[in-house]
């Protein structure tokens, strides 16, 4: 089956009843997977209920940077998992932040002209970012 990216909405890692809508959407779409992107040490209080609610595989994203900033950081990591797991779809939460990250790591690449160079990056790095490891679990 397909994969398909859940970002979870939480509150100090407890996630909110919208992650758990959203991964039965996904299972229906096909293989759940979650994104969890929060400061350190909070993504014990998620880990059950995202396997609980049928994340097959969970994407976790740990830095004090994530909620420090508003959403550059968090936009740079989803966009990271995105490409590395080239899922189907990928589900977010109609808060702000959610819909921002989603939109920041959506975006196309602009239009270049046959003879123009190519742009060295896809992506902007967050300077920040650098302590920030991602790593899949279950």
């Amino acid at each position: 089956m397909a994969e398909v990216l859940v970002l979870v909405e939480h509150d100090g890692g407890a996630p909110k009843k919208v992650t758990g809508e959203l991964l039965t959407l996904a299972r229906r779409l096909g293989e759940p997977s979650a994104v969890f992107l929060g400061a350190e040490g909070t993504f014990e209080k998620a880990k059950n209920y995202l396997a609980e609610y049928g994340a097959q595989k969970v994407y976790v994203a740990e830095s004090n940077d994530l909620e420090d900033y508003l959403v550059a950081p968090k936009a740079e990591a989803l966009a990271s998992v995105i490409s590395s797991s080239s899922p189907v779809a990928v589900l977010v939460a109609a808060t702000p932040d959610a819909r921002e990250a989603g939109a920041r790591a959506a975006k196309p690449e602009p239009r270049r002209r046959a003879n123009s160079p190519k742009p060295a990056s896809k992506l902007v790095r967050w300077p920040k970012l650098t302590a920030m490891t991602l790593r899949a679990t279950i």
